[in-house]
């Protein structure tokens, strides 16, 4: 189960960048 947990963990950093890299969702480190 645990593994299981990294794994989505992992699954939900990858699918935020993708939405990211299209500005659909703003970058939160890039205030300036």
């Amino acid at each position: 189960m645990l593994i299981q947990g990294s794994v989505n963990a992992a699954g939900f950093e990858q699918w935020l960048e993708q939405w990211q890299c299209r500005g659909i969702i703003p970058q939160l480190d890039s205030d300036t």
